[in-house]
């Protein structure tokens, strides 16, 4: 038996593990990718942003959390912006096994300062369960009205990250999924007519060059 190799092989695994970031020594995946999305935002008009529950089922079971400690959307801003918080509108979204809706956003304005926290005022506990379905409904906010400097710190479309249950900073959260941006419909029509011109001009070019004896 070869020890040498068998201590190698346990040094650099050991090695792997503490080289982590430290939330996930609590059990996150490596990536978002590998959770389901419970929540999609769409940024397409900036002053109706739209917060939307999937009807993807939990990745996890909470009910040790308030809705006052909400839901939380880690790493939504690229830095910290000067927004605090702000009222939801179109209140319709909740937790599916409460029935109870989310009506304020607000940036949890400790380190590191760039989560997002969708919540409720009321006492009453949110409920998750595995397995079952996450979040219903939807609420937006105009992030418009705050001005450039905030706009310039929203996540791009496609980017995801961890969503818990929970506020990251008053307690301790549960990773249930994934928050996830809608592509903007204006720029994937955008794309889409762009390769088709570009797949026509090629073929046109071709043509036109059999035609000249090319």
């Amino acid at each position: 038996m070869n020890f040498r190799s068998i201590f190698s092989g346990l040094f650099l695994a050991a090695t792997a593990v503490f080289a982590m970031p430290p939330s996930l020594h609590a059990g996150e995946p490596i990536s978002p990718d590998d959770l389901p999305v419970l929540l999609t935002i769409d940024l397409s008009d900036l002053s109706h942003v739209m917060f939307t529950g999937t009807g993807e089922n939990s990745w996890a079971s909470d009910s040790d959390h308030m809705l006052s400690d909400g839901i939380t959307l880690s790493g939504f801003f690229s830095t910290p912006p000067a927004f605090l918080g702000a009222s939801l509108e179109g209140q319709t979204l909740y937790p599916n096994a409460t029935g109870t809706n989310f009506y304020t956003v607000s940036r949890l304005s400790g380190s590191p300062g760039v989560d997002l926290t969708l919540a409720n005022y009321s006492s009453a506990t949110q409920i998750f369960t595995l397995g079952s379905p996450a979040l219903t409904g939807s609420a937006s906010i105009n992030f418009a009205f705050f001005g450039s400097d905030l706009l310039a710190l929203l996540p791009s479309a496609g980017q995801r990250g961890y969503l818990y249950a929970g506020n990251t900073q008053d307690s301790t959260p549960v990773l249930i999924g994934t928050w996830a941006v809608v592509p903007e419909s204006s720029t994937t029509t955008f794309l889409f007519i762009s390769a088709a011109l570009m797949l026509l001009l090629s073929r046109v070019k071709g043509v036109t060059h059999k035609e000249c004896g090319g």
